[in-house]
């Protein structure tokens, strides 16, 4: 992304932000981080080549929001030539799962290729194919999770609840998802898994503020008689019934429901914060706040940083506030939601804002 200088001023007006303007969200530092792995040759070599084209591919799903990705020839050759696009690998041994034939109960090792990717090559790959773009800024994910398995009471899924809470990490982290499980501890005693199977309910709202999440998830894992699964999911934003998605699907077993619970989190989450776009508009912006020069130079970096803005051209800048034209591939109303998103930026004043040119009024809330 370039920031560029311009000369012309213009007026500005606001936009509604998509996104509520509470929402704070957390930079996903380890984005462009994946590991995957070793693939092996026939003859048993490693093949770290055709690993890295996995871990391109399960970065593009990062940051698309697409599962699975279209299957387009931009898509295919990056894959196939996934070299261009990571910065450094290297190989790191994990612990695995013994194998199935293994009963010795000792955990397996597993080498794996460690890849971190080039954020502005990645970025040019996104742009060309005419890729959504969701970026480093994500919502914290609060799931209300409750299984309901033959031979057992309902449960509710706690941060300490077994092998649940690294799997369900995992999963997350495949998709760049933030999420985080309840801990049950005393101040959620008052909720029960018969609360959380109605869905959302002013329980589930009280339980939930305490882990001050930007999105709320509850699933309901169901255990038929023939051990196939049904996946109850519902997302909304905290106090907000109108944001409300739902959706139900089916599972060959509490593995895949559990993924699939993931996936439409993540799915759901890229439809509404991605950037798309073929073309590029510019929009302006007005931020008040950044009255300093450090401010004015903090405004700048992190509107450098924000993947879906591709270029930022300064208007001019009073003391008071800073003007800026904003190159995007999407609406002002989705780039002032996620402005906001990052809890470096609040609503502005709209009143004195009157052009009917995409805009907007932020106030700076960062470092000064």
């Amino acid at each position: 992304m370039k920031l560029a200088p311009m000369a012309s001023l213009a007026c500005l007006a606001v936009a509604v932000g998509l996104w509520p303007a509470s929402a704070r969200a957390d930079v996903v530092e380890w984005l462009y981080d994946v590991d995957v792995p070793v693939a092996t040759t026939a003859s048993g070599e490693v093949d770290p080549r055709r690993a890295a084209g996995r871990a391109l591919r399960e970065l593009l799903v990062r940051m698309t929001g697409l599962k699975p990705l279209p299957n387009t020839s931009a898509v295919r050759g990056a894959i196939a030539n996934p070299d261009r696009y990571y910065a450094q690998y290297g190989f790191v041994t994990r612990e695995g799962q013994p194998a199935a034939h293994d009963d010795s109960g000792v955990d397996a090792t597993e080498t794996r290729l460690a890849v971190r990717f080039d954020t502005s090559a990645v970025l040019d790959l996104l742009r060309s194919a005419e890729l959504p773009i969701w970026g480093q800024d994500r919502p914290r994910v609060l799931i209300w999770l409750v299984l309901d398995r033959r031979d057992a009471p309902r449960e509710v899924v706690s941060a300490t609840s077994g092998d649940l809470p690294a799997k369900l990490h995992k999963a997350a982290r495949q998709r760049g998802l933030l999420v985080e499980l309840p801990l049950l501890d005393l101040p959620d005693q008052h909720l029960a898994p018969a609360d959380l199977w109605g869905g959302f309910g002013a329980r589930v709202d009280t339980a939930s503020r305490r882990y001050d999440p930007d999105v709320l998830v509850v699933a309901r894992l169901h255990e038929g008689r023939e051990g196939a699964w049904t996946v109850d999911w519902r997302l909304r934003d905290p106090g907000d019934r109108a944001s409300e998605a739902r959706d139900l699907s089916y599972a060959a077993d509490e593995a895949e429901s559990l993924r699939w619970a993931i996936d439409r989190t993540a799915d759901e989450l890229g439809r509404r914060l991605a950037v798309t776009g073929t073309s590029t508009d510019v929009m302006q912006l007005v931020v008040t706040g950044a009255d300093t020069p450090p401010a004015y130079g903090a405004v700048l970096r992190y509107l450098a940083s924000r993947e879906y803005l591709e270029q930022v051209e300064v208007v001019g800048w009073t003391g008071t506030s800073l003007e800026l034209a904003l190159h995007v591939r999407t609406d002002a109303s989705r780039v002032r939601g996620l402005l906001s998103l990052g809890g470096m930026f609040g609503s502005g004043d709209s009143g004195a804002l009157s052009t009917g040119r995409p805009s907007a009024h932020m106030v700076w809330q960062g470092s000064r």
